[in-house]
């Protein structure tokens, strides 16, 4: 199986919601890329709770872009619960110029990090 191959039986393995014809390419790019290639972000919201315990910690999230530039699906890769929700919330509002491959739109997924510090 070649690399792309291993790539879309990959993603669809981990991400059955999203139907990828067999000439699709899909990259993967790195949280800088991404942050870089963001036209819009939105922040998460510190929820009401985790600032009332003074919960603080790291969300992981992995995204998977369309050829548009949209967020298609989000998957909670490591955080608590309690701060993963309004993670995925604001990164599903994010808006990306569209990535490329061999000069075309193309599907990217990648990692995305959120901080919570009080």
């Amino acid at each position: 199986m070649t690399a792309a191959g291993r790539i879309v039986a990959c993603l669809l393995l981990f991400a059955p919601g999203i139907t990828i014809g067999a000439d699709e390419k899909v990259i993967h790019v790195s949280e800088q890329d991404l942050r870089s290639s963001a036209m819009r972000k939105v922040d998460p919201e510190y929820p009401a709770v985790a600032r009332q315990i003074r919960l603080t910690g790291d969300v992981e999230l992995e995204i998977f872009i369309d050829p548009s530039g949209a967020v298609e699906k989000v998957n909670v890769l490591s955080g608590n619960t309690l701060l993963s929700g309004s993670s995925v919330q604001a990164v599903r509002r994010w808006r990306f110029n569209p990535f490329r491959a061999e000069g075309k739109p193309t599907r990217a997924v990648g990692p995305i990090t959120f901080n919570f510090q009080m």
